[in-house]
């Protein structure tokens, strides 16, 4: 049997031909059928809805099973390695559809192919199933020494990728919104915490919010949680959150936080390249992409795809694994696009054509399983066109204009020390606050004194607002928060928009003294 390339069609001859060249032996065939229903999950998921094709499902869960017999036996097997991921790759394809991830969430073999995916030596998979584990995650329901736990909790202690801690995390935070699941989930939260609260330093803004999210909802859901979290490294972790207020929001979302003081800011256009109706009423306002670097998503991936790479000939190749690679090392720690929504992009800056090698069509790139044909790198790869380079120390970033150098240094670096870094600063002795700091930084740098931050309070500085709100509430916080009082106050005058969070934790203060001094004189009396 010869499988003919078939596109996008699921019809009743494509699923027949497809589901026999899965069962065949010959391996190309079975790379075919793969590569097919990779093109199709990804681009028309809803023509494989798995309540129509539950035979393709078992199919599917079979082979891999075979794979991972011949992995476990045999590290090296790079047939079964390149099977299993693509296999994944269209797991993963299935479940952004809802009903999909309710069968997948239901079905008991599916979950045991993750945990054995999540413990293979080889951690090439692990982000696929950290995505897949992410959509299922609404729909999980854990039991008394579930293996997920223990997969994740162990990712998290020894994953050194970034994309997989992160999922991790969220996946942990997310498990936790059911009683069931937060019933399991406890007995080894606090040594999770003790690892997720090392994040808090990370110079990553997404890695510290979704950290800071951990532990928001823990010490929320439970009081011996918050607990032992002010009790953490003696405290010390009450300080590291403070700093935190200061943050910008830049990248990071919460998922759970939300503004209780301030209006909610209103919900994303459902459209990813929506413009406001009022203004552009007849044609969408496309930004400057030559200026990349300093847009929100999706047009700074945009702009960076069509600055870094080309069309070309069609024996020209590129695997979209390595395109989305390179894209997420450039933003790594700026909240990159997540590989769906990446793949949308890149088809809206190179046509992308799925018909099949023999209709390539010229002024088109094919895409041929993870495979793209007809694109290829630019040489100018390695420039970038920002001029004005910050000057602290171990800082490389450029920027365009003086305003956006000068928020960068009042935002990224200012709050996480109390010496100026400056490359050719001669006042080197240790500031006795961030607000000393500043002045310095204002004054003798910038030439811009009376600084006052108006910014919401969003991201990062959100959740550890909340987060030191909900630990302000219990009984025997005070005295871990003392050492950092003033600094506290300092911030209500250089960030006035903290004042409502800052005013409620030292309410809280207020009210655990007076109940105490109650409890004082009825004990005496």
């Amino acid at each position: 049997m010869k499988l003919i390339f078939i596109g996008t069609e699921f019809d009743d001859n494509a699923k027949k031909t497809i589901l026999l060249a899965l069962q065949s032996n010959n391996a190309s065939q079975v790379e075919l059928a793969l590569n097919n229903i990779v093109t199709i999950s990804y681009e028309c998921p809803q023509k494989l809805l798995l309540s129509d094709n539950r035979v393709l499902l078992d199919i599917l869960l079979q082979k891999a099973d075979v794979c991972l017999q011949n992995i476990l036996f045999s590290h090296s097997d790079s047939e079964s390695q390149c099977t299993i991921l693509k296999i994944l790759h269209i797991m993963r394809n299935f479940s952004f559809v809802e009903p999909n991830i309710r069968i997948l969430a239901a079905n008991a073999d599916f979950k045991q192919m993750l945990i054995k995916c999540l413990v293979l030596p080889d951690s090439s998979h692990y982000s696929h199933c950290i995505d897949i584990l992410e959509n299922m995650t609404p729909f999980v329901e854990l039991g008394p020494f579930d293996s997920i736990i223990g997969c994740l909790n162990n990712l998290l202690m020894t994953a050194t990728e970034r994309s997989v801690i992160l999922g991790s995390i969220r996946i942990l935070t997310m498990l936790a919104s059911s009683n069931t699941n937060l019933h399991y989930l406890l007995p080894t939260s606090t040594q999770v915490a003790e690892r997720v609260a090392q994040f808090l330093i990370a110079n990553d803004e997404e890695l510290i919010g979704v950290s800071l999210e951990y532990l928001y909802q823990y010490s929320r859901l439970s009081i011996s949680f918050s607990q032992s979290l002010l009790s953490l490294h003696g405290g010390a972790d009450i300080g590291i959150m403070v700093s935190l207020l200061m943050t910008p929001a830049k990248y990071f979302v919460p998922m759970l936080v939300q503004d209780t003081f301030y209006s909610p800011l209103p919900s994303p256009s459902p459209n990813m390249f929506g413009h406001p109706k009022e203004h552009h009423r007849n044609s969408p306002c496309m930004p400057n992409l030559a200026s990349y670097q300093q847009l929100d998503e999706p047009y700074r991936c945009l702009g960076w795809l069509k600055d870094r790479f080309e069309l070309t000939q069609s024996n020209s190749e590129l695997s979209l694994d390595d395109v989305y690679l390179l894209y997420k090392m450039r933003f790594d720690h700026e909240k990159p696009l997540k590989l769906k929504e990446f793949y949308t992009v890149l088809k809206i800056a190179f046509p992308i054509a799925t018909t099949g090698p023999e209709s390539s069509q010229p002024g088109s790139a094919v895409l041929e399983g993870t495979t793209i044909r007809g694109l290829q790198v630019k040489l100018n790869i390695l420039q970038d066109g920002s001029e004005l380079m910050c000057q602290w120390t171990n800082c490389s970033e450029s920027f365009d204009s003086a305003q956006l150098l000068q928020t960068h240094i009042l935002h990224d670096h200012l709050p996480t020390t109390t010496s100026c870094m400056w490359s050719d600063c001669k006042d080197d002795h240790l500031f006795r606050d961030r607000g000393e700091l500043t002045d310095h930084v204002q004054h003798s740098h910038l030439l811009n004194s009376n600084y006052t931050d108006n910014s919401d309070i969003q991201g990062v500085a959100l959740v550890a607002a909340q987060l030191l709100k909900v630990l302000s509430q219990n009984p025997n916080s005070h005295v871990r928060f003392m050492p950092y009082e003033q600094e506290l106050i300092m911030m209500t005058k250089i960030r006035p928009k903290l004042l409502p969070y800052i005013e409620c934790m030292f309410s809280n203060f207020q009210i655990a003294s007076n109940n105490s001094s109650v409890s004082s004189r009825s004990s005496s009396i």
